[in-house]
């Protein structure tokens, strides 16, 4: 059965081009980042549309690094969408990508990698 959340091959494939441990140090750096930059979207919440697609470019690219198909096409989607959607659409999408990300979260987790660090 094929994870879609986590594509291992691609963690592998980071894992040889860099090694193992700093593998794990980037891929906890990137959850922690997430977090904080989804909780920033969150909080603009239409204010600044041109943020929240800048936000999500920025999570498209590192998700595709690590091999997080879903959540890459999902930040994607949010890239693309943010400046024209409706309000309420947009907060939707906001929510439905915190969503991906915590199903994202737990596969990894799941899978033995860091949890990320919580702030403080």
């Amino acid at each position: 059965m094929v994870d879609v959340a986590f594509d291992h091959q691609c963690f592998e494939a980071l894992v040889e081009d860099v090694g193992g441990e700093l593998a794990q140090e980037l891929l906890g750096l990137f959850l922690a980042e997430t977090q904080r930059v989804i909780a920033t979207c969150t909080s603009l919440d239409g204010g600044s549309r041109e943020a929240i697609a800048r936000h999500a470019h920025s999570l498209k690219s590192s998700a595709a690094t690590f091999g997080f198909r879903q959540f890459s096409a999902a930040a994607r989607r949010l890239e693309i969408e943010a400046t024209t959607l409706p309000t309420s659409e947009l907060t939707e999408r906001l929510r439905s990508l915190k969503s991906t990300f915590a199903a994202l979260d737990a596969a990894v987790v799941d899978l033995g990698r860091p949890r990320r660090q919580a702030d403080g």
